[in-house]
């Protein structure tokens, strides 16, 4: 038997429905927009769901939602989420806020040993028995109206979440995991995870770590143009410039407009609207004395101790994970292990939770002296 659920598609009843679910205790949440033709997400519905009510809401529209922020930032009502990142970018967007608090259930799953980056359909399967259809994945959530079959699509994703939540709360509560999972669910509240970030606009090219340092600086620098040119105009990244043109660009870089225009990777209207100015972001980077490309494009490379390091830490928090039946990965990922054996603590190991799991254990190990190396000074002042 199929649950009801309500389209909230008049702006009246929007403010009864936030005022019932405000006092609730929790309620999960989902959303659908879409991202094909724009750089920021387009928030076309938020699906709703308590314990005993369900409800789609269609924010083209709702031209007040008000009363659905005040419900989405009510810190009494915990706001429930799979894998919340995508869908707390939407309503940041959206709404210029954050919901809180959160909980996350695919956060959860990995402090439970249901599976370490597990995705809604297979948590829903290995919890409660049930598949999901896969009909609307590619579906346009901005056409109206929208059909019965996607309603009922978007429902189902809150329906099952509601049930999941309460199942992954009592099994944290037994462990005495509750509070590591609020914790970790409580970081993706900041806004700040949601802004461009400049420091990742390197590693979001695929194919940059093969090239030398002075064309990684080239495909860096373009990257970043590429970045604030898709904000402005609210473009796809790839419709601005594509991997490949960046790629392009940096392995023969061209020193004039006949030059630029003869690449097959760069559209003849980029090349005709921002020849010039590609031009000179390649030259700028150009005159650059090595010294400078290598502050660009550090190449952190491991030494052969401390990629022995790197393993001694993973092998340890196989060990830990193991007992504590969770996978290691949530505990650190390689990349962060390596940040922490060239001296960058800077990582959630060495935090909260963690640390107290696992982190003071990797501490000892780490001031533990080796045949290739001295002793880990604690001190901040000695490299």
């Amino acid at each position: 038997m199929e649950e009801h659920f309500e389209l909230i598609d008049d702006p009246s009843r929007l403010a009864p429905l936030c005022d019932r679910l405000r006092r609730k205790p929790w309620v999960a949440i989902d959303t659908e927009f879409l991202r094909e033709k724009t750089y920021h997400p387009k928030l076309c519905l938020v699906q709703l769901a308590s314990d005993d009510e369900i409800a789609c809401i269609d924010l083209l529209a709702i031209d007040d939602p008000q009363s659905l922020v005040q419900l989405l930032t009510d810190p009494a009502v915990i706001k429930v989420f799979h894998s919340a990142s995508q869908d707390m970018e939407a309503l940041l967007h959206h709404f210029g806020t954050t919901p809180t608090p959160i909980f996350d259930t695919q956060i959860a799953a990995g402090l439970l040993g249901q599976g370490d980056q597990t995705g809604y359909a297979a948590l829903v399967e290995k919890l409660l028995d049930i598949q999901l259809p896969k009909t609307q994945t590619r579906t346009d959530w901005s056409r109206r109206p929208l059909t019965p079959e996607q309603l009922r699509y978007a429902a189902d994703d809150v329906l099952y979440l509601r049930q999941i939540y309460p199942l992954q709360q009592a099994a944290l509560e037994r462990l005495g995991r509750l509070e590591w999972a609020l914790e970790d669910a409580a970081a993706l509240e900041d806004p700040a995870r949601y802004s461009p970030q400049p420091g990742a606009v390197l590693r979001r090219v695929k194919g940059q770590h093969m090239l030398p340092p002075r064309q990684r600086a080239i495909v860096r620098a373009l990257a970043l143009w590429r970045e604030q040119q898709a904000l402005q105009r609210n473009l796809p990244r790839k419709w601005v410039l594509s991997d490949n043109a960046l790629l392009t660009l940096a392995q023969q870089p061209p020193r004039n407009l006949d030059q630029l225009e003869a690449l097959d990777a760069i559209p003849a209207k980029t090349a005709a609207r921002h020849g010039r100015h590609l031009l000179d972001i390649i030259a700028q980077v150009e005159d650059l004395d090595d010294e400078a490309i290598a502050r660009l494009v550090p190449q952190k490379k491991l030494t052969p101790a401390q990629i022995r390091r790197v393993k001694a830490i993973q092998k340890r928090l196989a060990e830990i994970g193991e007992k504590a039946g969770i996978n290691p990965s949530t505990l650190a990922s390689r990349k962060e292990i390596e940040h922490l054996v060239q001296l960058d603590d800077d990582i959630p190991l060495m935090r909260g939770w963690r640390h107290a799991l696992a982190g003071e254990a990797i501490e000892r190990l780490l001031s533990a002296p080796t045949e290739a190396e001295p002793t880990r000074s604690t001190d901040p002042n000695v490299l």
